[in-house]
C-alpha cells in the first residue's frame, strides 16, 4: 500500500483528531512513525523509486486505509454540497448564504453538526 506524499500533512491532522500519536521518522528512509495499538510504532517509508508516494508499513495499513476512506467520504460530501448549492443557485440565486451555512455546519470530521 502507498500513500501520496501530498496527503501526508492531512494524514497527520487526521491522526491528531483521532488521538493517535505520531512522530517524525528516523533517518532518511522513514517519513513518519505512527503509534499502533499493541504493535508499537508503524512506519511510513521513503522509497527512492517512488518519489511521489510513501510506502506504508503493514501495521499501519489499516489506519491509512481508514484515512483514505474518510477522505473519499469527505470529498463526496463536499461535492454533494457544492452540487446542491449550484442547483439551488440556478433556481433562487441565494446560494452563497445557504452554502456558507452548510459548510460552517461541518465538523472537522466531515459530519454535519
Amino acid at each position: 500500500m502507498m500513500l501520496a506524499r501530498t496527503k501526508l500533512e492531512a494524514f497527520k491532522i487526521w491522526l491528531d483528531n483521532k488521538g493517535i500519536a505520531w512522530r517524525d521518522g528516523k533517518g532518511v528512509t522513514q517519513a513518519l512513525q505512527v503509534c499502533t495499538e499493541g504493535e508499537g510504532w508503524g512506519i511510513l517509508y521513503n522509497v527512492a523509486d517512488t518519489p511521489y508516494h510513501l510506502k506504508v508499513g503493514v501495521n499501519v495499513s489499516e489506519l491509512v486505509a481508514e484515512f483514505l476512506a474518510f477522505q473519499t467520504q469527505y470529498t463526496d460530501l463536499v461535492t454533494a454540497a457544492h452540487n446542491f448549492t449550484a442547483d439551488f443557485n440556478n433556481e433562487t440565486g441565494r446560494t452563497k448564504r445557504y452554502y456558507d451555512d452548510f459548510v460552517t455546519g461541518l465538523t472537522s470530521c466531515g459530519e454535519y453538526r
